[in-house]
């Protein structure tokens, strides 16, 4: 664990919504108070998604502003199909699991518990990070900035994406994080199954 630096925000306890501040339980966990760390990017691991001091400093920053929990942001299933940003945590590996214990050890010393935001970018992923493959998406339709190469799942991509979810929710908590995340907004994978702008099957995955 590096040092940490001493200057550490104190949280207010007093105003109009006292119930803000203490503590709740959900399901067999129990948070400090009602706050949360918003989840980010942050770009702070390497090209690999390794994680390195910078990112630990970090994790103990926002842990210390007194949140009963922190969420790391977008944090990708696929490291083979859905990325799209880079240099961030990378949770697929299981090499990658002393890193994620330095995250879990560097929040809880700061007072937090730590979640992650387990997300696929689907047709949302970036042409240069999939190194010649296609996006996989519920249609095969592009979006501009993003994949310009866009394939629609078959069953296989749908029980591989699912078990990705799966080993990567296992290795978390194998790592100590007491909370997950499942990202189903800004036109991620998930969420590109619920609208018809970007779901036009016809088979028992589309329609209404």
């Amino acid at each position: 664990m590096i040092p940490y630096g001493k200057s550490v925000m104190k949280m207010q306890t007093a105003g109009p919504y006292p119930h803000v501040f203490q503590p709740i339980r959900i399901g067999p966990l129990t948070l400090k108070n009602r706050l949360g760390f918003a989840p980010m990017v942050c770009n702070k691991c390497t090209i690999d998604g390794t994680v390195t001091d910078s990112m630990v400093e970090f994790i103990y920053r926002q842990a210390a502003s007194g949140a009963g929990y922190v969420t790391i942001g977008d944090t990708q299933v696929d490291d083979e199909r859905g990325g799209a940003f880079m240099s961030t945590l990378n949770i697929a590996r299981s090499t990658s699991i002393p890193g994620m214990t330095r995250l879990t050890e560097a929040a809880a010393f700061g007072g937090s518990v730590l979640s992650v935001e387990l997300n696929h970018s689907g047709r949302g992923a970036k042409d240069k990070l999939l190194h010649g493959k296609a996006a996989l998406a519920p249609s095969p339709l592009s979006f501009p900035s993003c994949s310009q190469n866009v394939k629609a799942m078959d069953q296989e991509d749908l029980d591989r994406v699912k078990g990705l979810f799966v080993s990567c929710a296992k290795n978390c908590v194998r790592a100590g994080f007491r909370m997950v995340m499942l990202h189903c907004a800004h036109g991620n994978l998930l969420a590109q199954w619920l609208s018809p702008l970007s779901n036009c099957r016809t088979d028992e995955y589309g329609g209404t």
